[in-house]
Order: C-alpha cells, then structure tokens, then sequence
C-alpha cells in the first residue's frame, strides 16, 4: 500500500526501500482559530460549573427498557454512553459477528467519520484515518495495550488486518484529539479494542469456514468462570491466495485472559500472540495491474500483555494499577518499484512497556474527579539497508530508547439536563519540549425531551517516529523533529423518536507542525499545516422487531494548507448502509452496502494518473441455526462483481463467498 501519509502532490524520493517513505509522517488539518478560544471558554466555563453523573434511559422500539450502554474509552470510569459529549461510537460482539467480518479493518469500514485504507491485500498494511486525520494520528488500543509501531516506514501505525475480529467484546472509537487521557498519538481519535470474557459455567466454540481466493479460516476456544475467576483461551488459523494479483497470507491469532482476586481485589491478565506471513505489492509500485509484479515479503511476530489490578472499589473510590506490555518484530524484503526505488531488506523491533495509575474519587453527589500517573519505556531497533547493486549498500541501521511520562486530572458530573467534564494532561519526554493537552465536553438533554446537544473540544500531540527521529541522515531521518499537535472541536445533535434514532455531527480540526520530508535538504522537517472540516450524519430505524435499517454518511473538505494540495487517499464522500430481517428467531438475513467517492493517489510507475474512482460495493450474509449449539453461516463480499480499484493499480476483491459452521456457544 503507497503510504498515505503524504498529502502532497509530488514525485517520491528513493528513501527506505519503498516509495513515499520520506513522507511518512505527514499529516492533515486546520481549523478556523477564532472558533476555538470562544467555543473553550464556553465549553470550560459551563462544564466546571456542573457535575456529577446523569443516567439517561433508553428504551427498545417496543417500549421495554433495554440494556445500558458504557464507554470507558475517554474516561477512567465506565460512564453511559447517553451521558458522552465527545462523539463516540461503540460496536458490540453480536453486532460485530452477525456482520460476517472477519478483521478489525473490516468492522470499522461502516463507522461514521472513518476510512480504512489499503491495498486490498490482508499482506499489506491496513489503516485507519479519522476525519481525514492521518492514520499515524489514531491511536489503536487491545485491552490497554497501545498497538501503534513507531519503527514502521509509514509512522507510528497499526496494522488493522494483524487483527482477527473473533475474540472481539466490544470495540469504542471516539473521534476527535484524546490527548487529554492517553497522550501522545492520539491526535485525530482513538479506536479501543476490548478482548471477550468467558460466560457462566465452562463453554467450548469451535468454527472453520471456506470461501474464494483459497481462503480457509479456523478458531476454537474454551471459556469457564465460576465464582470470582475466570479464563478463555481462543486460538485463530486463517490463509489466503490470490484476493490481489497473486499475493499471500497466513497467520494465527492466539489470546487467552483470565481474572481472579487478589487480595480481595480483582485482578484481569490478557495475553495474545500473532503470527504473520504475507507476500503483497510495494507501496507506490503500481500494483499487479501496472506495477512489474514483483512482491515484497513480510514476516512478523507481536505479542502483548496487559495487567489490571482493581486496588481499590469502593462506591465512591476506585483505584486501579495497570502494566501493558508490546513486543513486535518484522522481517521484510523489499523488491525494487520500476527502476526508481531499489530494493531494500528490513528487520525492526519494538518493545513497549507502560506502567500506570488511575483512580476516580466521589467529590460530592454531582461531582468526580479522575486522574493518573503513567510512565513508558520504548526501545526500537532497525537492521535495514537499500539495495544498490550486489556490492552497493546504504544501510539504515538505527537503535534508540525512549522515556516519557505523563499525569492527568479531570472532573465530571451533572447539575440538571447538563453533563459534563472537563481534563487536563501533562506529558514530559527525553529531548522533547514538555506538552499540555486540554479536553472538554458537554452534554445538554432538557427531562422528557427526545434530543440531546452535546459538544466537544480538545488538543492532541504525537512524538516524532522513531524512523522519522533515529534514521540515519542519508535517508531522511532528523533528531531535530518536535512532536505533532492538533486542535478539534465539534459539535453535534441526536434525536430518538420512537423506532427512530438520527445523529448529526459538525466538526473542525487543524493539525500542526506536521513531519514532511524537505526535498531541498533531502531529509524530514516540521512545517505542514492541514485542515480539515466536514460533517457526519447516522440513521437507525427499527421497522419492526424483525427489520432493522442503518446508514452513515460522512462529507470531508480537507486540505494541506502550506501547498492548497489534496490529501492522500481521503475521498470527500463515504457512504455506507445496512440492513438485517431475521424472518424467524434462527435466521438472519444482512446486506451492506458502502459507497465512496474519487481520491487523490500517487503510483511510481503511473505519473499520469493523480486519483482513485469512487465506487460502490455490496455484500450479503445470512446465518441458521438449525439447533441450538450450531450455527451455518455465510457470507459473500461484492455482490455485483463490481470491478475497482483500492489504490491505483490495485484492484479490489472481486465477488467471494465464504460459507462455514460454528459449533457451540
């Protein structure tokens, strides 16, 4: 996949192996400055006037009460997601398995203000930008566990398709900077991934399913609890060939968590382990339709773990000591991309490991206050080299440790029909200047109404790379790099009438300081200034209770503002639709549908062409029970057998049916 993460119009530059390297920590947004101090003055002023927790109800179309919905992944305390003035979506495991996805890219295609890229290929690097963000600027976290990889050439991204959706509780995204809460790397929004529990009793699940492009996938699981423990183990095996041109790609997926108490508190651990081997087309190549159909082959290896330990859980103060863990290793060559970028050989490695506090205190019936203390230890290695000739190296070896830390304090509470909250952060890090990061939201739902205005604004940074800050000046690397920083802010009404349920959101971001590579000095500087602005809008409608309809749209106007150029790879217009019948308790019967409009797109061996077509594709699924511990499901993407392109060059899947069996429950 050509890395995104340069919004200009330009030729690329022979850095790191593959096209558009030099580019890899660019950004995009702006925003109209004069909105934000007298918006943050409101905002600030109302929300430290009110406090406390309020607990709007919902009802199901029927009437009947339903089931409350939480979000945790903006504050330390689980919080009704009613109650949010940040806009937050949140996907739960029956919406995600009755989908038929089978990644974490795959899930978040229908998230409102969301763009997943990538070149098709389940071998390549799959992300996520948020509204019109750069994918370096959503931070991606499992079980607490940040995933983004400072040593990759794009910057610091997570690979979507590395991430097998089975296994998968609930995933929450928040769009907007959350620097306030997680630090750096959170400049555009944060997608928070929450592993399954084992159920009641002792479970089993198995399923293995088939479909084209010589896909076979295979998982199990055994699940107990009982009394205060429990613990799942689930493992994944899937491959494929040829969903792009001739590419390949294996992997497994193992994780496993368990909880007990210690102490008389609750401790959680989840560990996972992934496998992957891939074989795809290099960024900027053109692809199987115009590049020389040369692949590239990647294989990697990242583990992680996560330790929770509820110190303290009492009603009005709870208390929690945390450790994450990542380790990540890739192995990847290079072949060279039509006679201007030479092949290159890669072997990198991270080892993230964070240590952190938090806690939530009742101040008064209407008030909380919520703060922590992390601190982080990264160590990043690289064995790379360009290929020049059999005798011809230029090597771009880089190894480099970093330390930071960060403290954080909020308050939150209620007075009357307002909500609100309000949060400051501190983050200090070796050789860089110490930053500050504000967010507030708040929410306004007068009693008995049907609508809810709610409003958020806030400020985000993220570090340089370690790519970017420790490789060797000969391929662009600088030292000299300060961090990124955002400012966004929007605003948005939802309205529930009945079987109804409508969103509408504005919202407005400017992006700073941002990392481009500097074609007269040859290596990476701070200097670019992207805007972005735009608008999101979300139906629900509950026919009946056997007939649900959904849709999303979500207009961007983005732009880099040193250049007035377009930025890469975000089409204007994304629209996207569902809708499920279940004609009987054991059957279910789905069709999606995402439409999306041209984008702006760069390939080597094609100077011609600057964008992407927009298109339209449809899937189905359908599921049966036919007993209760047994499920036959299937699923076909692209329907129509719609011919497009994902990148230039690369052409989207064709029409694949995926049938298989699951067993238990």
């Amino acid at each position: 996949m050509p890395a995104r993460s340069s919004p200009f119009n330009r030729d690329p530059v022979i850095v790191g192996g593959e096209a558009d390297r030099t580019h890899h920590e660019t950004s995009r947004h702006h925003q109209n400055a004069s909105i934000i101090p007298c918006f943050a003055a409101l905002t600030l002023a109302t929300t430290i006037t009110f406090a406390g927790e309020k607990t709007a109800g919902t009802e199901e179309p029927n009437g009947t009460p339903s089931t409350p919905k939480f979000h945790q992944t903006v504050t330390v305390l689980a919080q009704p997601i009613e109650n949010a003035g940040a806009a937050i979506s949140i996907m739960e495991r029956e919406e995600i398995v009755s989908s038929g996805v089978t990644t974490l890219s795959e899930a978040l295609r229908g998230v409102a203000g969301l763009h997943v890229t990538d070149s098709g290929s389940r071998g390549g690097v799959t992300t996520v930008e948020v509204r019109g963000g750069d994918p370096t600027h959503t931070l991606v976290l499992l079980d607490g566990v940040p995933l983004n990889d400072g040593t990759n050439s794009v910057g610091d991204v997570c690979d979507l398709a590395s991430i097998s959706s089975d296994g998968i509780e609930r995933i929450e995204i928040v769009r907007g900077p959350v620097s306030s809460f997680y630090g750096s790397r959170a400049l555009a929004g944060v997608v928070q991934i929450f592993s399954r529990r084992a159920g009641g009793g002792t479970r089993g699940e198995a399923f293995a399913n088939a479909g084209r492009f010589d896909a076979r996938r295979l998982g199990a699981s055994l699940g107990s609890s009982a009394r205060k423990r429990d613990g799942i183990l689930s493992l994944v095996w899937e491959k494929e060939h040829g969903r792009v041109g001739n590419d390949r790609y294996s992997g497994i997926d193992l994780r496993g968590q368990t909880g007990l108490p210690i102490l008389g508190r609750d401790l959680r651990v989840r560990a996972r382990y992934v496998r992957r081997t891939g074989d795809d087309y290099s960024d900027a190549s053109g692809g199987p339709l115009l590049g020389d159909g040369e692949l590239r082959h990647s294989e990697s290896d990242e583990s992680s773990l996560s330790v929770t330990w509820a110190i303290d859980a009492r009603d009005k103060r709870r208390q929690a000591v945390d450790v994450a863990v990542l380790h990540r290793e890739l192995d990847r060559e290079s072949p060279a991309v039509a006679s201007v970028v030479p092949s290159s050989i890669e072997d990198a490695r991270l080892t993230r490991l964070r240590l952190g506090w938090s806690g939530t205190f009742a101040l008064h019936r209407h008030l909380s206050l919520q703060s922590g203390l992390d601190l982080e230890r990264e160590d990043a290695a690289s064995d790379s080299a360009l290929l020049l000739g059999p005798e011809v190296r230029i090597p771009g070896d880089y190894a480099m440790r970093r330390t930071s830390a960060g403290a954080f304090a909020g308050i939150a509470g209620h007075a009357g029909s307002f909500v609100g909250d309000l949060a400051l952060r501190f983050d200090a890090a070796e050789r860089h200047a110490a930053q500050f990061n504000p967010r507030a939201s708040l929410s306004y739902q007068p009693m008995s109404a049907t609508w809810r205005a709610r409003s958020s604004i806030g400020r985000g940074y993220k570090l340089p790379s370690f790519y970017g800050l420790a490789s060797p000046p000969a391929i662009g690397g600088n030292p000299d790099l300060r961090p990124e920083t955002s400012a966004g802010v929007d605003l948005g009404v939802d309205l529930k009438r009945g079987p109804v349920t409508s969103s509408l959101t504005l919202f407005q971001s400017r992006y700073d300081d941002l990392i481009d590579f500097d074609f007269s000095l040859m290596h990476l500087v701070n200097r670019a200034r992207v805007r972005s602005r735009g608008i999101e809008a979300s139906l629900a409608w509950a026919l009946f209770s056997s007939l649900t309809f959904s849709a999303n749209a979500t207009h961007i106007q983005a732009s880099d503002k040193t250049s007035d150029e377009p930025i890469l790879h975000q089409p204007a217009w994304s629209i996207h639709a569902t809708v499920n019948w279940s004609p009987t308790p054991n059957v279910r019967l789905g069709f999606d549908a995402r439409s999306v409009s041209r984008s702006f797109d760069r390939q080597i061996p094609v100077p011609e062409r600057d964008h992407v077509s927009g298109h339209a594709v449809v899937g189905g699924g359908f599921s049966w029970k036919p007993a209760p511990l047994w499920r036959i499901e299937a699923r076909c993407d692209n329907l129509t057998n719609t011919r497009y392109e994902t990148l230039i060059g690369f052409p989207g899947p064709r029409r694949a049916l995926r049938v298989g069996v699951h067993i238990g429950g």
